[in-house]
């Protein structure tokens, strides 16, 4: 059970926004090291099965050494940075980009397996030959950069889905 109080000492109106995670919190007490427990809400690396979100952190999160990374979803939030070293990471729902994706060495693989909606802020830096391929619809909203100089974009899919773009900083 989840409760919120918000006090005011004057009659005013005000928005808020109240969001439960139900999975892997990044807090990256330890290093960037996507593989170490300590680095995670749990004190335990997510699975395949895990919403995995990560905030911004001055330890942004790296997966590298060949790793294969899983996650049930993935939010990455504005100022937060994903950095990928030569590793696979499945994204086995949806992909949500508010801050920045790396794909930093050729090798690297990003799969997801739903949708990606990349925000307002987002952005995505791949210099090399890494791969980014997506089972469902791609979103870009106005204000993302989406600008690979590198690598392959594959989009693979077995029903009706689209690419929806609202950026003009958007290219493959």
């Amino acid at each position: 059970m989840y409760g919120l109080v918000v006090s005011a000492r004057t009659l005013t109106t005000a928005a808020f926004q109240l969001r439960i995670m139900d999975g892997s919190i990044w807090e990256g007490d330890i290093s960037t090291d996507w593989n170490v427990p300590g680095n995670w809400s749990g004190n335990a690396v997510p699975g395949a099965g895990d919403n995995v979100f990560i905030p911004d952190r001055d330890n942004d999160p790296m997966i590298g050494n060949s790793l294969v990374a899983n996650a049930k979803t993935l939010t990455v939030a504005s100022g937060a940075v994903l950095r990928l070293y030569t590793c696979t990471l499945i994204v086995n729902a949806n992909l949500q980009v508010s801050g920045r994706v790396e794909l930093l060495q050729s090798g690297s693989l990003l799969r997801v397996l739903g949708n990606v909606a990349w925000e307002n802020g987002s952005s995505l830096y791949s210099p090399g030959s890494s791969t980014l391929e997506c089972h469902g619809n791609w979103s870009f909203l106005s204000g993302s950069t989406f600008m690979p100089s590198g690598g392959t974009v594959r989009l693979l899919y077995n029903r009706d889905t689209y690419i929806q773009n609202h950026s003009l900083s958007t290219r493959f």
